[in-house]
């Protein structure tokens, strides 16, 4: 077929007639098989298709229907939510151009289930409003098929999620119950509705506690598996329901019968290539998690080998940056769990290279043009220049509003470049996740030390010279870890709130002696290294803590050892390889904005600039100087860099986390995208510099990792907001005594620097300085 496509024909209704043909086989394929270049070319196909069919055509409807349907698909399988939107807005002009009564309510059902995907991405009412309503008028304009009936039923349901009117779920039974009852409908349309039935009925359950309804729900979603055409791309979606009712079941009645189906079923959906990525690892972590309550542990581990073998397609660079951070971020927890049962089944080794796959997903993927390439560009210059190209167009479309076929054609040119670099020889590693052994390199200098925290259990990880070491942390839990970062939270906030000052610092203090007692305390009792260096490496709930100022005073982790902050062992090692590269000179580059617009004025920081401006040659750039383009142009060509200026952090979107600078933010993905080669120290005397957002704890998307991204090995920067007159004692304490050390040439200055500066303010309430912090070298 796809040669018929290929011979030059005349009429452009014939060219049409073999697109859209070899089109459906290819969309079909795909489902078969979930291949993503099979939907591609479909994709493309069917957009060759509409090409060819003029405004005014009456085949033009269907055209624009066929390339909605594979879009959908790529959202479905990839979570790619720009070809949704694009779905959408194609099936709005094919409901426009319909030509009659059928084709439009045709048209109406499909757009309704597209804005039902919609929903499930934004919870936005009005976009489960707008579904039922193409619905109703779909089944309206009835044409003898129950798709429309049963899109009826689903919309009113997303409705009741959205609105929780007990109607909309009421009508939502009887909608599908009638289709049901019909004994004409396709095989494909009566497993849905049974599925969707299974459905209202579990809501229902949850609305009135009915165990009658339970049953029902476990029925109609028991039904719909065995009904599921084998062919059906819904069916991990089937299973997945049904096991979790069944764990519903097992809860209320302590049988194991149904657990153990549950453990079957979620296993059967996570093993079937058929089914997106997403989907499957969600099924593999409830496969582990059943198998853990089962006590087989064995089984837990080969959940989890399953779902670390999917992780990377669930942040595909074939999708934009927001649909990227999404996916990681529904996966938070995937990576320490199976890193718990690895330690459980005695593989501390497997437990740490999983933590590097599955922590800094993101983090990674940016440093991947930073790292690894410098033998190839040695050995193979061209295709390292091919490489390099391809990346630049890759992190042009993450910034910019663009088509998802552009950002899939380039991310699959990556793909097949990466295939031909890794066919060379002594290149078959290269930008796959790292071995034991390359980890332990890049560790070489620790003792680095990975806190794992797992519901199953809690452990530190430590990397060095000697050979891997496991702490089993059995005071730590998960459910304790985040009490305590919530409390740590509430009370910092307090601790900046007139009158409620002592009750925040009290509960500060005692989470700092709790993160002694459970975690730093056993670690350094065993690695007994009181005055070395050690990076730390905490994640999830621990990610915002400052184990760095941990314990008492006199006898806490600030007098016992060196602290330094790194998010994965890779980042670290990608630290110290920019600065053994770096050669250029050590001047300073000092900026200072102290009164932005739509900020308060920070009456500081003008002179916490000139204090340090005296101490360095270099720059100066305060006020209206401290431009973005300015400072960006500035940064290359000095080799430090300090800020004193405001910082902000976005919770929700943690790459538009910035600094306030005279005209306009700079932004964590701006400065990510900066090449500084010969860049040694970034200070970021700016508030939550170094905080990253609670969904994506794993990540390090916050302006300290952004500087390190773009060049600074290392880089001290703040995890919380900061006190004004503090931020400017400390930043100029700083900056005398790493002048009097010499400044930052040799590895481990700032860090050591920092700790010293912050033991002269010991004696001052936690909130005013433990959240400085030093990452890197």
């Amino acid at each position: 077929m796809r040669q018929a496509v290929s011979v030059p024909v005349d009429e452009a209704t014939h060219r049409r007639s073999r697109l859209v043909s070899l089109g459906a086989v290819l969309h079909r394929a795909f489902q078969a098989t979930g291949d993503h270049a099979l939907l591609t070319e479909a994709i493309e196909c069917c957009r060759r298709a509409l090409a060819v069919t003029p405004v005014g055509d009456p085949e033009r409807p269907g055209q624009l229907n066929n390339l909605a349907a594979a879009l959908r698909e790529r959202t479905l399988h990839l979570g790619d939510f720009d070809a949704l939107r694009e779905a959408i807005g194609l099936l709005r002009e094919a409901v426009d151009l319909a030509p009659d009564d059928r084709g439009r309510g045709l048209l109406l059902n499909t757009l309704g289930v597209a804005l039902q995907d919609q929903f499930r991405r934004t919870w936005d009412p009005a976009v489960a409003d707008e579904a039922v309503a193409c619905a109703r008028e779909a089944v309206a304009l009835d044409v003898g098929r129950g798709e429309q009936r049963l899109a009826l039923g689903n919309a009113l349901t997303k409705r009741y999620l959205a609105r929780a009117h007990a109607a909309d779920l009421a009508e939502a039974l009887t909608v599908l119950e009638d289709l049901l009852a019909r004994s004409n409908e396709a095989l494909f349309v009566r497993s849905r509705c049974l599925h969707a039935l299974g459905r209202v009925w579990r809501l229902e359950f949850d609305r009135t506690g009915d165990l009658g309804a339970l049953d029902r729900a476990i029925t109609a979603a028991g039904r719909a598996t065995r009904a599921d055409p084998l062919d059906d791309a819904d069916r991990a979606e089937y299973r997945r329901f049904f096991a979790e009712l069944l764990l519903v079941q097992h809860e209320r009645v302590g049988a194991l019968g149904p657990l153990r189906a549950a453990r079957d079923t979620f296993a059967a959906a996570a093993t079937d290539a058929a089914n997106g990525p997403l989907d499957r690892v969600h099924a593999a972590r409830q496969w582990a998690d059943v198998a853990v309550r089962l006590g087989e542990w064995p089984t837990a581990l080969d959940a989890a080998r399953v779902a670390m073998s999917l992780l990377p397609e669930v942040a595909s660079r074939r999708l934009a940056w927001p649909d990227r951070e999404r996916g990681v971020a529904e996966l938070s927890g995937v990576a320490t769990d199976a890193a718990a049962l690895a330690v459980q089944a005695g593989d501390a080794g497997l437990a740490v290279r999983w933590l590097e796959q599955g922590r800094g997903v993101l983090l990674g993927q940016l440093l991947d043009a930073r790292s690894e390439v410098a033998d190839l560009r040695r050995r193979h210059p061209r295709l390292a220049a091919r490489l390099a190209d391809v990346d630049e167009a890759l992190a042009a479309l993450d910034v910019a509003v663009a088509g998802s076929d552009r950002r899939h054609a380039v991310a699959r040119r990556r793909e097949e470049l990466l295939a031909e670099i890794r066919s060379l020889p002594g290149f078959g590693e290269f930008l796959l996740p790292p071995s034991l052994a390359r980890v332990q390199e890049w560790a070489g200098e620790g003792p680095v030390v990975l806190i794992n925290v797992s519901r199953y259990r809690c452990d530190a990880l430590v990397l060095g010279s000697g050979p891997l070491v496991a702490i089993p942390l059995p005071a730590l839990t998960l459910d304790d870890a985040v009490r305590h970062a919530d409390r740590f939270a509430d009370a910092l906030e307090a601790s900046t709130t007139f009158g409620r000052e002592h009750q925040g610092g009290r509960v500060i203090t005692g989470v700092l002696e709790w993160l002694d007692e459970t975690v730093t305390g056993p670690v350094l009792r065993r690695l007994a290294c009181d005055g070395a260096r050690v990076w730390w490496s905490p994640g999830g709930p621990l990610a915002g803590l400052p184990l760095h100022a941990a314990g008492r005073p006199g006898d806490g982790v600030l007098e016992r050892v060196i602290s330094s902050y790194t998010p994965t062992v890779r980042a670290l090692g990608h630290a110290r390889d920019t600065a053994s590269r770096a050669v250029g000179p050590t001047d300073v580059l000092t900026v200072a904005v102290a009164e932005p617009d739509a900020a308060p004025p920070l009456p500081h920081t003008d002179e916490e600039a000139a204090a340090i401006g005296e101490l360095w040659a270099g720059t100066v750039l305060t006020g209206a100087d401290a431009t973005a383009d300015r400072v960006l142009d500035a940064l290359a060509r000095h080799s430090w860099v300090h800020f004193a200026c405001h910082g902000a952090h976005d919770a929700d979107d943690p790459s538009a986390s910035r600094l306030l600078l005279h005209d306009r933010p700079l932004t964590v993905l701006e400065v990510s995208r900066a090449h500084l080669p010969d860049a040694r120290l970034a200070v970021l005397s700016a508030c939550h510099t170094a905080r990253g957002a609670l969904h994506l704890a794993d990540e390090a998307l916050h302006l300290a990792g952004a500087f390190q991204i773009a060049g600074y090995p290392g880089v001290v920067a703040t995890l919380w907001h900061v006190n004004d007159t503090m931020a400017r004692r400390i930043a100029v304490a700083f900056h005398t005594a790493l002048a009097a050390a010499g400044g930052p040439r040799a590895p481990g200055h700032a860090a050591a620097v920092l700790r010293d500066v912050l033991l002269r303010f010991r004696d001052y309430p936690p909130s005013l300085w433990a959240g400085w912090v030093h990452s890197g070298i």
